[in-house]
């Protein structure tokens, strides 16, 4: 795993962000806020919304062409995201040729930050991989609040590049109770973006109260012929010339835990495939039920992965 350029896309939240700390303090950095800082000539990409009617009509009467101003204000800081890795065995299971889980956890974080920072939001991290905090109570806890600038340089380069991935199987409802303990660093409507495959659901009340206070966004990591369907022997000619030399095995496999493949029968096959199928449906079913909208990425094309966050954008937008 490495660092990798990225492309940021827009933070856009469920709902309007309203509160006294929002807005308290100016800052130097200009972006979505309400203390104007000025006004200039629009450029591809600005916001219509944010034309100054006024200020164009002035500058169009002088010039005696069309000039278009838009306003621009200074940067809010109360912005806050959390970054939530799964670090349990099964995010690792798969290398090459297989989708490699790691590499795109370590870029989903990335992207998540490059783009909380385009915004000037505070960024958190939280995983449960074994270089946790030395405490005897949570002893696996790896947690960095939202409070520092710095911090998003470190989760780019250091924490989400860690390569163990010993956490519990249940380590993202484990994550989300915790956070559910730090309401003083994790506001009421912060971003928690979650990276998981979410082969394992949290439990139920867990994420029910953590969407009640924040914006909880998952961002689904699973492979799609392993996870999300399954290789089935479809070429019934060939298999029957086959079936006297594989009598119980077809000539494919399923990565197993050690990364080595494993023959399964035809009916095994076909099994699999409506377990890991209706399992994906049931995953949909409970992001829906909470009124989740997930990010999916299940392939290593950059451009599908950067395709996919910018679909969650537009989606919140409309």
């Amino acid at each position: 795993m490495s660092i990798q350029k990225v492309t940021p896309f827009p933070l856009v939240p469920r709902r309007r962000i309203l509160g006294i700390g929002f807005g308290s303090f100016a800052v130097r950095a200009k972006g979505p806020g309400f203390e104007y800082f000025g006004s200039r000539e629009m450029q591809p990409g600005d916001d219509p919304r944010r034309i100054n009617q006024k200020m164009s009509g002035r500058h169009s009467a002088l010039r005696d062409e069309d000039v278009v101003f838009v306003n621009e204000h200074h940067a809010e800081r109360s912005i806050r995201v959390v970054v939530l890795i799964d670090r349990s065995p099964h995010m690792a299971l798969y290398p090459d040729p297989w989708l490699s889980k790691p590499d795109l956890a370590a870029f989903a974080g990335q992207t998540i930050v490059a783009s909380a920072k385009r915004v000037g939001a505070l960024v958190g991290y939280l995983d449960f991989a074994d270089w946790g905090i030395a405490s005897s109570k949570n002893r696996q806890i790896f947690w960095r609040p939202p409070n520092q600038e710095t911090e998003s340089q470190k989760i780019k380069t250091k924490y989400l590049l860690h390569e163990h991935f010993t956490a519990p199987d249940d380590n993202i409802g484990l994550g989300l109770r915790y956070l559910l303990e730090q309401m003083y660093e994790v506001s009421q409507d912060t971003f928690v973006f979650v990276v998981s495959d979410f082969l394992l659901m949290p439990e139920k009340n867990i994420l029910r109260q953590a969407c009640q206070l924040w914006d909880v966004i998952p961002v689904v990591v699973q492979d799609p012929t392993w996870e999300m369907s399954f290789p089935v022997w479809d070429e019934p000619l060939l298999m029957k010339l086959l079936s006297p030399l594989f009598p119980t095995l077809l000539p494919m496999g399923n990565p197993g835990d050690s990364g080595k493949i494993v023959g399964l029968g035809q009916g095994d096959a076909v099994r699999q495939r409506r377990f890991n199928t209706e399992r994906e449906a049931r995953i949909r079913l409970d992001f829906k039920e909470f009124g989740l909208d997930p990010v999916w990425l299940s392939s290593p094309d950059r451009t599908k992965l950067d395709r996919a966050f910018a679909l969650w954008a537009s989606r919140r937008r409309g």
